[in-house]
C-alpha cells in the first residue's frame, strides 16, 4: 500500500473519457477500499482484544517487573508499520471513517497499559502523525477530561496504585501528542492541567507516563521534521474530476521532483 493511493475513484468514468477497459475495472474496484481499511482495523482490534487475555502471562525481568514478550513487540511493530503506510495513502474521507472506528474502540474500553493498551496507543500515535488536526480534535479532549475527572479525589497524588482507567487514558494522551507541534500547542491549556495533576503522582507508573507526556510535548514543539510521507506529490483529497489516483499507483519520482512538507518550531 505504500505506493498506492487509497482513494475511492469509482466515479472516474463520469469525468475521464480516455479510460482503458482495465482502468475502468480498477476504478470500480476502488469503491471497496474504505471497507478494506475498516476491515483491517477490525482485525487489528480483535488482535488487541485477544492480547488482553494473554496479559496474565507477562514475562518477569530481574527486578520482577512486568515486560512484554518478543512476539508482542514484533506484532506491535508490524501493526504500526502497516498503519503508517496505509494511513499516509488514504483520502480524508477514508481516514475519517477509520478515525471514527478508532474513537469508538478507544472510548469503549479500559485496557491494561503493558500489552494491549500500549498497542492501541501506538495505533493512536500513527493516526495523529498522519492527520493531527482531525485526530487530536476527536481524541484529545476526551482523554484530558477523563484524566482530569480524577482531580476530584483529594488523595489521588498520594495513592501508590492508581485506577487503570486513569493510567490507560494517560498512556494514550502521551502518545497522540507525538505529531505536528503547532497542532499540539492549540491544546496547551488542557495539557497543562493534566500535567499539573499527574507529574507529582506517588504512583510510579503514573508519574512515568506524565513525564513521558511532558517529554513528548517538549520534543515535538522544538524539532523540525517532515509531516507527510505520501508516495505522490498530488493531494489525495482532490475531486476525482481533477485527479485520477489509479494513474499514480506504483509511480516513481526523481529525487529532485519530490516535495516534502515540514513542521518547524515557533
Amino acid at each position: 500500500t505504500s505506493m498506492i493511493p487509497v482513494v475511492d475513484s469509482s466515479g472516474a468514468s463520469e469525468y475521464w473519457k480516455d479510460l482503458t477497459e482495465e482502468e475502468e475495472v480498477v476504478c470500480a474496484a476502488t469503491s471497496q477500499l474504505e471497507d478494506f481499511v475498516l476491515e483491517f482495523l477490525d482485525r487489528c482490534f480483535s488482535l488487541v482484544d485477544n492480547s488482553v487475555l494473554e496479559s496474565t502471562r507477562l514475562e518477569q525481568n530481574d527486578q520482577n517487573k512486568q515486560q512484554r514478550s518478543r512476539m508482542e513487540n514484533v506484532v506491535e511493530n508490524a501493526i504500526v508499520s502497516t498503519f503508517t503506510c496505509l494511513l499516509n495513502q488514504t483520502s480524508q474521507q477514508i481516514f475519517k471513517s477509520a478515525l471514527r472506528k478508532l474513537h469508538t474502540f478507544v472510548t469503549s474500553r479500559i485496557l491494561e497499559t503493558t500489552v494491549s493498551g500500549k498497542c492501541v496507543a501506538s495505533i493512536c500515535r500513527t493516526f495523529a502523525k498522519v492527520r493531527p488536526e482531525e485526530t487530536l480534535r476527536l481524541l484529545l479532549p476526551h482523554l484530558c477530561r477523563t484524566v482530569l475527572s480524577y482531580a476530584e479525589h483529594e488523595d489521588i497524588r498520594q495513592e501508590e496504585t492508581l485506577d487503570n482507567e486513569l493510567l490507560y487514558n494517560l498512556l494514550l494522551l502521551a502518545e497522540i501528542v507525538q505529531c505536528n507541534g503547532k497542532t499540539v500547542v492549540g491544546y496547551s491549556e488542557q495539557l497543562e492541567k493534566v500535567l499539573d495533576l499527574t507529574l507529582h503522582l506517588k504512583c510510579c507508573e503514573g508519574y512515568n507516563l506524565a513525564a513521558r507526556l511532558l517529554s513528548n510535548i517538549l520534543v515535538i514543539i522544538s524539532t523540525t521534521r517532515p509531516i507527510e510521507f505520501r508516495s505522490s506529490n498530488q493531494h489525495y483529497d482532490k475531486p476525482v474530476s481533477e485527479f485520477l489516483p489509479i494513474r499514480e499507483w506504483g509511480k516513481t519520482f526523481l529525487t529532485h521532483d519530490v516535495t516534502v512538507e515540514w513542521t518547524t518550531p515557533g
